[in-house]
C-alpha cells in the first residue's frame, strides 16, 4: 500500500489478526531466504552462546568427522608414552635423552626391557633414571633407589621400575630433562643389549 495508511482497529488476515509491530515486520526487509532456508531454524534448540562455541571454527567437514568414534577420556588424550633404546657397553658409562619435557607433566609409571641381559661375574651393571630439573639445576632421581641392578633382570621380559616415594620429583616442569644413566664397571660385561626404556607421563598443565 501507497502512503501513509493507518488502521486503527488492527489487521486482520484470513481471520487471524496480525499482532506484529511494524518495527518486528521490518526487519524481514531485504531478506532473501526462502521457506525452505527458513525451517531449517526449526526445531534448532542452540543458545547463542552454544552457536558462538563454532566462531573462528577452521575445521574441514572430514576433520570433524575424525573425531566421530573417539571415545577417549580427557585424561587419557593428555597421556603420553614415551620409548627410548638403551643398552650397556663394558666398562663404560652410557647415558640416555628420555624426555624433554614441553609443560607439566607427571610420570606414572616407568619400564624396561632388554633382548640380552647384561652379565658381569666381576662387575656390576646399573640403571639409573634421573630428571634434570631446571628451576635448581640439579638431578633429581626418580626411582624407588639409587640404581637398579640390570643383572636380575629375564632376557626379553618387562620389568616394571618402582619411581620414588618423593612425588614432587616425579612432576616435571616445562624444560626440565628426563635422562637414563646405564653403567658398566667392569670390561667382562657381556649382553646388556637391545634394550627399551619406557615411560608413561600425564599431562598436568
Amino acid at each position: 500500500m501507497a502512503g501513509n495508511t493507518n488502521f486503527p482497529n488492527g489487521i486482520s488476515l484470513a481471520g487471524t489478526a496480525v499482532t506484529s509491530s511494524a518495527a518486528e515486520l521490518n526487519i524481514l526487509d531485504g531478506a532473501t531466504l526462502s521457506v525452505a532456508e527458513l525451517n531449517i531454524l526449526d526445531g534448532v534448540t542452540a543458545t547463542a552462546a552454544e552457536l558462538n562455541i563454532l566462531d573462528g571454527v577452521t575445521a574441514t567437514y572430514d576433520e570433524i568427522n575424525k573425531l566421530d568414534g573417539v571415545i577417549s577420556t580427557n585424561a587419557q588424550l593428555d597421556t603420553k608414552v614415551v620409548s627410548v633404546p638403551i643398552n650397556f657397553t663394558a666398562n663404560t658409562t652410557n647415558v640416555f635423552g628420555v624426555f624433554a619435557s614441553d609443560g607439566v607433566w607427571t610420570i606414572t609409571a616407568m619400564s624396561a626391557v632388554m633382548h640380552a641381559i647384561p652379565v658381569s661375574s666381576a662387575g656390576t651393571a646399573t640403571l639409573a633414571i634421573a630428571n634434570y630439573d631446571l628451576s635448581t639445576t640439579t638431578d633429581d632421581n626418580l626411582l624407588s633407589t639409587a640404581t637398579v641392578d640390570a643383572e636380575g633382570w629375564t632376557n626379553a621380559t618387562v620389568v616394571d621400575l618402582t619411581p620414588t616415594a618423593t612425588g614432587a620429583d616425579l612432576v616435571l616442569a616445562d624444560g626440565d630433562f628426563v635422562h637414563a644413566t646405564l653403567v658398566s664397571n667392569n670390561v667382562d660385561l657381556t649382553g646388556g643389549t637391545g634394550g627399551v626404556l619406557t615411560v608413561w607421563l600425564q599431562k598436568t598443565a
